[in-house]
């Protein structure tokens, strides 16, 4: 199995021209919840998002949630990172849940946190990824403007066709509120590509060539 990693150039030319944020994230902090709850994406099945609770506005203009990934298609069964962007000028704490869905509506894929800013929960055979507050705090709470994320990947089999990933954020002021705080949502619907014809062959043949 392949990995496909985004170039850092790519991230930091991005982040260069908007605003700077740090994978790495601060020390740990208190807060009214480790993690959000499952199906907040904006997308299927309930359609409903971080909006639901945190009430400033939702795709006001003021903030930029970007999806980030190195590749024009997906190759089944290989693995991807992907960054998650979000920034609002003056908020200072952080949040974001995304999922990965087939046309049908049904999970693609499989996700695989690579640092502990991050968190998998499953519901009705659906994945979602979030921040979470444990060993480190995924908010990020007392950063100001901007925050960010990293996560792996799995495509699907061959045949699960396109895929749509749904994307909630919120840019918070850290007041243990919900009030004051910005829902943004987007999402990225990313294609099947081909994979690598391989020939079956035998003892046999192989002889032939090379005797």
């Amino acid at each position: 199995m392949r990995r496909t990693w985004i170039a850092a150039s790519v991230v930091l030319g991005i982040v260069g021209g908007w605003l700077a944020f740090d994978l790495a994230g601060p020390p740990a902090a208190r807060g009214n919840a480790t993690q959000p709850p499952t199906g907040k994406t904006g997308g299927p099945p309930s359609g409903q998002s971080c909006a639901q609770c945190h009430n400033a506005g939702v795709n006001d203009g003021t903030g930029l949630l970007q999806f980030l990934r190195d590749s024009g298609s997906y190759v089944p069964g290989n693995t991807y990172a992907i960054v998650i962007l979000l920034g609002r000028t003056g908020n200072t704490r952080w949040g974001f849940e995304v999922t990965a869905l087939k046309q049908d509506g049904t999970m693609a894929g499989s996700f695989a946190n690579v640092t502990d800013l991050t968190t998998i929960q499953s519901s009705g055979s659906i994945d979602y990824v979030s921040h979470v507050i444990g060993i480190s705090d995924g908010t990020f709470a007392g950063t100001a403007n901007a925050a960010g994320w990293g996560f792996e990947w799995t495509a699907p089999a061959a045949g699960a066709g396109t895929v749509t990933f749904y994307v909630a954020g919120v840019a918070a002021d850290n007041d243990d509120s919900d009030n004051g705080d910005y829902t943004f949502t987007t999402t990225d619907t990313w294609p099947e590509g081909g994979t690598t014809a391989v020939e079956t062959t035998t003892w046999g043949r192989i002889k032939q060539i090379y005797r």
